[in-house]
């Protein structure tokens, strides 16, 4: 009997030691970056900002998993060309503002 005694409270603590290490990794997020979160941020910059800087044309993420416009049984990402203060170098850039492409659909 004390020995299902002792096993009852080792797993009991097991279990809340468990779950409050789930809770610490999934509140620990802030050095999560998504693509919507990029997107985000590219938008309010192409709103206006200040300070120095250099404006350049590059392609967003506007939307994952859209439907194709060719293709109504894929699906891909779409991409718009915005506007960005002081882009990271390895941003893809772009011709004009608005236009939109979708890859994975081709």
């Amino acid at each position: 009997m004390k020995k299902k005694m002792i096993f009852a409270v080792a797993t009991g603590l097991f279990a809340v030691a468990t779950v409050f290490n789930m809770n610490l990794l999934q509140g620990n997020s802030a050095g999560d970056v998504s693509l919507d979160a990029i997107a985000v941020m590219a938008q309010a910059q192409s709103e206006g900002g200040s300070g120095g800087g250099d404006w350049r044309y590059v392609w967003v993420v506007v939307e994952e998993n859209v439907k194709c416009p060719n293709n109504k049984n894929k699906t891909g990402v779409k991409l718009s060309c915005t506007r960005v203060l002081s882009p990271p170098e390895d941003v893809t850039g772009c011709g004009s503002e608005g236009s939109v492409k979708y890859l994975g659909c081709y």
